[in-house]
């Protein structure tokens, strides 16, 4: 399985099977590519690449080393003086790796992890087969945290998605087979949460091939590969593009016929779609916030029901619902002040559950101020509007 689908020598599209080096794996689209490949660079570097692992799992290893450094830096201040609630340590010599934090909804010294702790928990966790875990909830821990429940975020999603594909890209036996197609799925869900667009589309792409080819029949599964793809479409500006894939996927023969109508699966879908219907509307399509605003009115009650009102899930409909309404231009005033509260209660669950630096929760927040100063604004417009009457009428009568 691979995510490196260019040519190294011309960048040229790969197909999933290709001429590549026989010593190192490297992969090019033709022998010419690779004789000049040769000659250029590949001859100096070749034998490093074969000692790291080859191809793939070299590339990974730099990857992954860029992002935990990264991660690092980004938030040195704030760990200063802290420690891993791992393993104890502020500085891990071993990996010459930093602390980093606020990467889920943990609070406290349980907010403080080094990446490679957090992955060496999640791969032995993985590995552990006398569990009674399934191997999908094993599995999860690649993406959320033990201790929360929450899903990682932002540089530690990066890093964990790198270590995830770098620690697997290397098992070559047929039954790991499902592990490496789920670390591409982990892979490119970390780069999305760094806005890496274009790299999440490349790996994206690569897991629906490759699930198509260990799993030509399972459509249903390559529905939700999709429905990832769909979003990326949207962050890369292809908004018609993604909205169309998002309609099918959402249609009668997407996500609800192979899950359920009240899948997660199909629920997130239903969020993603009203994601990509405001996010239309507001590039000269605003009859779509009205759609927006039918489909968050439908499915709010289904996803508290499902997954309860302080799911993220449920917060990010509310917030899309409160973004359609403020927008619609058939909104009444009492269609706003449900906005406002709806926002407000919203922006409150959202600070206790996830923490005040969680992205959704700045995001609602951010909402909220908006909300409040457009009202404000318009009830200004219309008390001036107010005094401005009687004194125009005055003039009629004079």
């Amino acid at each position: 399985m691979i995510i490196l689908t260019s040519c190294a020598h011309c960048a040229a599209p790969l197909e999933i099977m290709g001429k590549k080096c026989g010593r190192c794996f490297t992969r090019y689209c033709g022998a010419d590519c690779q004789k000049a490949h040769w000659k250029a660079e590949h001859k100096q570097m070749c034998g490093q690449i074969r000692l790291g692992g080859g191809a793939e799992k070299y590339n990974a290893d730099r990857k992954y080393a860029e992002a935990v450094e990264t991660a690092f830096w980004a938030c040195k201040e704030e760990t200063k003086g802290q420690t891993c609630y791992i393993c104890m340590e502020e500085f891990k010599s071993v990996t010459n790796e930093g602390l980093v934090t606020n990467f889920c909804a943990c609070r406290g010294g349980s907010s403080y992890a080094h990446v490679s702790c957090v992955a060496t928990q999640a791969r032995v966790v993985v590995d552990d087969e006398t569990s009674n875990e399934s191997a999908e909830s094993r599995w999860n821990r690649w993406n959320a945290c033990r201790l929360c429940g929450q899903r990682y975020h932002g540089r530690m999603q990066w890093a964990l998605g790198w270590a995830c594909w770098q620690t697997y890209t290397c098992r070559d036996a047929v039954e790991y087979n499902w592990q490496r197609l789920c670390a591409m799925g982990v892979l490119g869900r970390g780069l999305k949460g760094v806005r890496r667009m274009k790299e999440a589309l490349v790996v994206q792409e690569a897991e629906i091939a490759t699930h198509k080819l260990l799993h030509p029949n399972s459509d249903g599964h390559r529905l939700g590969l999709m429905h990832n793809v769909a979003g990326t479409y949207m962050n890369l500006g292809l908004r018609d593009k993604a909205l169309e894939l998002h309609r099918h996927i959402c249609g009668p023969n997407g996500l609800a016929a192979a899950f359920g109508a009240t899948h997660e699966h199909t629920l997130r879908s239903k969020l993603s779609l009203s994601s990509a219907l405001i996010e239309c509307a507001q590039h000269e399509k605003p009859q779509l916030f009205r759609e927006a605003r039918s489909l968050t009115e439908e499915y709010i009650p289904v996803v508290d029901r499902v997954l309860g009102p302080d799911h993220e899930c449920s917060l990010q409909l509310r917030e899309n619902r409160v973004e359609a309404i403020m927008n619609d231009t058939s909104s009444t005033p009492g269609d706003r002040a449900e906005a406002k509260a709806v926002c407000e209660d919203a922006t409150r669950r959202a600070r206790r559950v996830f923490g005040a630096s969680h992205p959704v929760t700045v995001r609602l927040a951010q909402q909220s101020k908006d909300v409040a100063k457009f009202l404000t604004a318009l009830e200004q417009r219309r008390s001036l509007a107010a005094k401005l009457e009687p004194e125009e009428n005055a003039e009629e009568v004079d």
